[in-house]
């Protein structure tokens, strides 16, 4: 009978596992201590000495206590397990030999990226209950950790949270990486209960399937309660994906991004046909979820070039469709086939995939480029105004600038560009916007982070005189009588963290159960 392994986190944050099997590969974790559950009585914090003995916090209502917990934590929490989770915490761990080679210590244990709600929510039974759920809202799993002798995160979180059912209502988004579509976890996941988005990153199966070991069982058909799909580096055979989609009740929105790279060939880059997407074949795999997908974003598929012959009118509730045009540009035959009723917002994403430098958008609004959006805008127009009932698109984007090195991201947004290239990209992404714009459709530029920019947001005048405007804005949404709000705002949470500070060294002394 297989032993017990159990999912731990120590005092200081970190996450590590014990067994009472031996662990040879990883003899450093075979002692550490169980999930602690034991915390701080809220009595023996509202009478603390070196606390504020006038303290209210402890006494908000949850409604009003909940927001500023968050508030402390700052940042958006995210439970990660991944490679960028080891770098993150490892990176400071590096030494030079007695010949000045790098080494680096091997990582025993892993590191979980919340340490400030950690802390917080041992503080007491009240600020547990409100602050786990956000502790477990995203979770990022890494399962092949190639650059470290780490230990199995994804089965020791999977263990974890099947033993504490309860943790699996908080999760909404699970990212997991380097899985198969059959695997544990990624099965797991189709039953959590509350989950929003499935994020699933160089998706591999490099053999032959039994397509049932993906798919739902009879029984399990339209049950899973994700609505959001997105695949990255995905390598399956498209009935594969199909079968996995007869998990959703239903999918309101999926992506793919880029499944092959530009200057090759498919006898280069995938020689097996199997694994071979095209416009044609996507239709076929979203199937089973056409009549509730809402949105689409397709990176480069392939080598066949039939994006134009689209047919999106499979699809009768989809409301904004983003595809990638760098490879072929969109024409009348799109037109035909893009523009349906239900088509609110579309996307021209002119990314290309390097296959050494990853998604470029070098030289995409140059004259020509330009031109060719301006050209797909205008026919557009035609079939509007040919059968406006037939056609329902509003908005236009432009995804230009957003991925990969290239990319105009962060305090950059929104601001005017200097040197010689810049400025002639700028300058013909304003033309293409106002081309949208004169056409009668409402125009954005689709930018880094998700960010989206309106035409007249890129107006010179504006570029030059918004931080004063954003100032006057901030100035007008916080008058002087608000002030003493956000100050008493403020207070709450460095209270928050002195609490936190406070209970730090203390014993436990309330049993919060499992």
């Amino acid at each position: 009978m297989p032993k017990q392994t159990r999912l731990c986190f120590l005092p200081s944050g970190e996450l590590t596992y014990s067994s009472e099997d031996p662990l040879p590969d990883y003899p450093l974790l075979s002692h550490a201590p169980f999930w602690p559950k034991l915390c701080h009585n809220d009595s023996s914090i509202l009478n603390a000495p070196k606390l504020n003995s006038k303290s209210h916090l402890l006494r908000l209502p949850d409604e009003v206590l909940q927001p500023i917990l968050q508030d402390a934590v700052r940042e958006p929490v995210e439970f990660s397990l991944e490679q960028q989770a080891y770098w993150s915490f490892y990176f400071d761990k590096f030494d030079y030999d007695d010949d000045d080679d790098l080494v680096m210590s091997e990582p025993a244990r892993g590191w979980v990226r919340y340490a400030a709600i950690y802390r917080l929510i041992w503080v007491c039974k009240r600020f547990h209950t409100l602050l786990l759920p956000l502790m477990y809202e995203n979770v990022s799993l890494d399962v092949t950790t190639q650059f470290f002798h780490c230990p199995p995160q994804e089965k020791l979180f999977r263990d974890e949270i099947l033993r504490r059912p309860l943790l699996q209502n908080y999760i909404k988004h699970l990212a997991v990486y380097n899985q198969s579509l059959q695997s544990p976890i990624v099965q797991l996941a189709c039953a959590f209960p509350n989950i929003n988005k499935l994020s699933l990153k160089r998706v591999r199966n490099e053999s032959e399937i039994d397509l049932s070991s993906i798919g739902p069982a009879e029984e399990q058909l339209r049950t899973a309660s994700f609505t959001h799909i997105q695949f990255y580096d995905l390598h399956m055979r498209p009935e594969a994906v199909k079968r996995f989609l007869e998990w959703p009740k239903e999918l309101h929105g999926f992506v793919v991004n880029d499944m092959t790279s530009d200057g090759s060939s498919w006898a280069y880059t995938e020689p097996d046909p199997a694994y071979r997407w095209n416009h044609a074949l996507l239709v076929d795999v979203l199937s089973p979820q056409k009549d509730h997908l809402r949105s689409l974003d397709v990176g480069w598929l392939g080598y066949d070039h039939d994006q134009n012959t689209f047919q999106v009118s499979a699809f009768p509730n989809l409301r904004s469709m983003a595809l990638t045009v760098a490879y072929e540009r969109p024409n009348e035959e799109a037109c035909r086939n893009w523009l349906t009723p239900s088509l609110n917002t579309l996307i021209l994403d002119l990314h290309r995939n390097d296959s050494q430098c990853g998604p470029s958008s070098h030289n995409c609004m140059r004259k020509r480029g330009a031109e060719s959006i301006g050209s797909f805008v205008r026919m557009a127009r035609e079939w509007l105004e040919k059968d406006g009932s037939v056609v329902g698109l509003r908005r236009i984007g432009i995804r230009a600038y957003s991925r990969g090195d290239d990319a105009w991201r962060d305090e950059e947004e929104g601001y005017c560009r200097h040197d010689d290239y810049d400025l002639e990209m700028w300058t013909n992404l304003i033309q293409c916007l106002k081309e949208i714009e004169t056409q009668g459709f409402e125009a954005f530029w689709d930018g880094s982070n998700l960010r989206r920019f309106g035409f007249h947001s890129f107006d010179e005048r504006y570029l030059f005189k918004n931080r004063d405007q954003e100032s006057r804005r901030v100035s007008e949404m916080n008058p002087p009588e608000k002030a003493n709000e956000a100050t008493s705002a403020s207070e709450l949470v460095s209270e928050v963290r002195s609490v936190a500070g406070f209970v730090e060294d203390q014993p436990y002394s309330c049993h919060l159960g499992s």
